[in-house]
C-alpha cells in the first residue's frame, strides 16, 4: 500500500459508515488486523485461536460500523474496539468450552474462561502498550524503502539496542556515517509516527 493510498482516520471511518466497499475493507483490515491480533495474543490465546478470533472481531466491527459515532476528542474508536475485542473473546471461549464439554474428551482439560478473562481496564492498558509498538513498526515498514540497504541495516541494528560503534564495526562503516544514518532515519520515523498517530490513533 503506497502513501498515496492512506486515508485519514476520519475519512476511512466515514467511508465505511457511508459507503462500505472492498477497498475500504482492505484498508480497514490492513490497519487493524495485526493490531487486534497483538491484543488477543496478550489475552493468552494461542496463535490459531487468535487468528480465528481476529477475523470475527474485524467482521463484528465492520458490521457494527454504521452504529458507531466517531468522536476523536474522546478517543472513542479504540475504546470501542477494546470493548468489542473483550466481548468477542469471552463469547469465543464460551463456545469453545461448550464444544469440549460435548465432546467429553477425557484427555482434554476444558478451558476455564476465568483463566483467560481480562477486564476492560486491562485491555485498555494492553491496547495502549501494543499501539505504541504497532505504530512504530508500521512506520518503519512504510518508510524503510526510502533508504538504501546500508541505512536499513544500520537502523535495524541500532533499533536492537546496539551502540553506534558496534553497528559501525559490524557493517564496516565509519562511526560518523552511522550517526548520520541514525539521525536521518530518526527524523523520518518521527514524521511518519506523528502522521500515523494523527490519522489512526484516537
Amino acid at each position: 500500500m503506497s502513501n498515496e493510498d492512506y486515508q485519514t482516520r476520519q475519512t476511512l471511518l466515514a467511508k465505511i459508515k457511508e459507503n462500505p466497499d472492498d477497498h475500504s475493507w482492505e484498508d480497514f483490515s490492513y490497519y487493524y488486523s495485526q493490531y487486534i491480533y497483538n491484543i488477543v495474543r496478550r489475552m493468552k490465546l494461542g496463535h490459531h485461536d487468535a487468528e480465528d478470533l481476529v477475523q470475527m472481531i474485524l467482521l463484528k466491527l465492520w458490521n457494527k460500523m454504521p452504529e458507531f459515532e466517531y468522536n476523536p476528542g474522546k478517543g472513542a474508536f479504540r475504546g470501542w474496539l477494546c470493548r468489542v475485542t473483550q466481548n468477542e473473546t469471552k463469547n469465543y471461549l464460551r463456545k469453545k468450552n461448550k464444544f469440549i464439554d460435548r465432546e467429553n474428551e477425557s484427555n482434554n482439560k476444558p478451558l476455564n474462561e476465568e483463566d483467560y478473562a481480562v477486564s476492560l481496564p486491562e485491555i485498555e492498558t494492553i491496547s495502549k502498550t501494543e499501539w505504541q509498538v504497532y505504530v512504530t513498526n508500521l512506520a518503519w515498514k512504510n518508510i524503510k524503502n526510502e533508504f538504501n540497504e546500508n541505512v536499513q541495516k544500520a537502523f535495524v541494528e541500532l533499533y536492537s539496542d546496539k551502540s553506534s560503534r558496534e553497528v559501525a564495526d559490524s557493517l564496516g562503516l565509519e562511526l560518523n556515517t552511522v550517526n548520520v544514518y541514525k539521525q536521518r532515519v530518526r527524523k523520518r520515523m518521527l514524521q511518519e509516527i506523528k502522521r500515523l498517530r494523527r490519522e489512526l490513533d484516537c
